[in-house]
């Protein structure tokens, strides 16, 4: 690719050399004839540069840490080698911070992040040129030697945080013309939001429920029962159940395998559904939204209550209490974003194929909910059987 001063420099040389024929003027023509043996020189040089950098050049792309909060300082670190046998001088790498991408990928993976669009620049030699422009030179690598590039993360905001594959370039001496001569690898971090535990002064009411699978859902997760000590009835033997449960009388009487089942102990739950409809949210509400969640299921975590999330657009997760079921809600907390549930299962189960909310909570005529959403979603977000039942918290 050409640079600016490439640019400007066969600019410059064409026209000397159309004055200096036109007028008669050699001098002109004498410097357009030095200008092209530069541009002559400068290309040849690149080319070498290039090809001994590609055979050289090695990219590590290190990420201390895979989670962050929002506003905590984070770095990745760039480790760029030279394994050859030559030195390495001229070489620049693509400015980050047009590489980051921040993405809302769903309690599911969806699709990888896409590539941030380069900027709107009709002539692809200006575009080229444009990204030299703001590249960053590299130190001069002796041979079997590397350095570190620190690459600060932008963690301002919450999500996915991609940085994309960052080019690196080799030039001629003079700066006239660059090639690409290495890729550096893409990288994630998630960066989760922090729950403000001042807005949440108690717990809203929440029921004691049996831990056993209850009525599935539409897009409900099936969820297993957990045994306690009460015996409840006998029933025959599935593949997976533990031997030490089998009823050797029935087996004796039968010659059939029958099994124990307990009941399950009780626990506490509370179910939050988030509203991620964007009909239902303007422009500052959704974050804070997703930072009351965040308020209400670290409370109740905190207070050895699990906590069920259910998004409107049909996704489900249950996180245990604990320090771990925190950091489980933080991460799926940072993984939301503005959603509509899948055209094909909104009209399945709603009849509607847009503005419409797709629950997945499991027995939620018997647990406490609390739905959060916004003036603009409250009246549609739920449906007729839930609406009695669910705590509703309203953001703006």
């Amino acid at each position: 690719m050409v640079s600016f001063r490439g640019i400007l420099l066969c600019t410059g040389a064409g026209v000397l050399a159309v004055v200096g024929l036109a007028f008669g003027v050699e001098e002109f023509v004498m410097l357009a004839i030095a200008f092209a043996v530069l541009l002559v020189l400068g290309a040849v040089a690149v080319v070498w540069r290039a090809r001994t950098a590609r055979r050289s050049l090695r990219l590590e792309l290190r990420v201390p840490a895979m989670e962050v909060n929002v506003g905590q300082p984070a770095v990745m670190e760039l480790h760029v080698t030279n394994a050859g046998r030559h030195r390495l001088v001229s070489t620049r790498i693509e400015a980050p911070g047009r590489h980051w991408t921040v993405t809302y990928p769903g309690l599911g993976a969806r699709h990888a992040p896409a590539a941030p669009s380069p900027p709107s620049v009709t002539n692809p030699i200006v575009a080229l040129a444009h990204t030299l422009a703001w590249s960053v030179p590299l130190a001069e690598l002796p041979r079997r030697s590397s350095t570190a590039v620190r690459i600060p993360v932008p963690t301002a905001v919450r999500g996915v945080v991609t940085l994309h594959p960052l080019g690196v370039w080799s030039e001629d001496p003079f700066r006239l013309f660059a090639l690409r001569c290495a890729v550096a690898p893409s990288a994630h971090m998630i960066v989760c939001p922090v729950p403000d535990l001042a807005q949440v002064v108690r717990l809203p009411g929440h029921r004691v429920i049996s831990g056993r699978p209850t009525e599935a859902r539409p897009g409900a997760a099936p969820s297993a029962s957990v045994a306690g000590d009460d015996l409840s009835s006998l029933r025959p033997y599935v593949p997976g159940d533990h031997l030490n449960r089998l009823h050797w009388p029935a087996l004796a009487r039968t010659g059939e395998l029958v099994v124990r089942d307990f009941t399950a102990p009780e626990a506490a739950r509370l179910a939050l559904l988030v509203d991620l409809r964007p009909s239902a949210h303007g422009a500052s509400s959704f974050e804070a939204a997703i930072a009351r969640v965040a308020a209400l299921g670290t409370r109740a975590l905190t207070d050895g209550v699990a906590v069920e999330l259910c998004t409107s657009a049909g996704e489900r997760l249950e996180i245990p209490s604990g320090t771990v079921g925190r950091q489980a809600l933080m991460r799926a907390l940072a993984l939301l974003g503005p959603t509509n549930p899948p055209t094909s299962a909104a009209l399945r189960w709603t009849g509607r194929t847009s503005g419409s909310a797709l629950w997945a909570a499991a027995g939620v005529g018997e647990e406490g909910m609390v739905l959060i959403t916004t003036d603009a979603g409250a009246s549609t977000a739920l449906p007729e059987v839930l609406q009695r039942r669910a705590s509703v918290e309203v953001v703006r």
